[in-house]
């Protein structure tokens, strides 16, 4: 996604731009990622989704233009672990095969 500015998060004073400064890494715990690995082996949402997001615009600016650059743009990456096998945002999961879709 590119976004015009970094989300702040919820009740801390850490800036936008350290907080995004890695990999933020959510509901990946060792018990987290198995239990989700089980419940999407078994073609099911899992009931904690693990996910990550990073911003690659603050480690490397050249993948933006440079107005969006100077606009202050930042782009954000948000991806889950472990969904089952043909989920989408508008299908449910299926055992048959996965097309790429993009969620809008």
């Amino acid at each position: 996604m590119v976004l015009t500015h970094l989300p702040r998060l919820r009740g801390s004073s850490v800036p936008p731009e350290v907080a995004f400064a890695g990999t933020f890494h959510v509901n990946e715990s060792y018990s987290q990622l198995g239990a989700a690995y089980a419940q999407a082996a078994a073609g099911k949402i899992p009931t904690v989704v693990p996910a990550e997001a990073y911003c690659h615009s603050l480690t490397d600016p050249s993948i933006l233009s440079p107005q969006l650059i100077a606009a202050g743009a930042q782009t954000l990456t948000v991806f889950a672990l472990h969904m089952p096998r043909g989920c989408s945002a508008t299908r449910a999961p299926s055992s048959g095969p996965s097309t790429p879709r993009s969620i809008h």
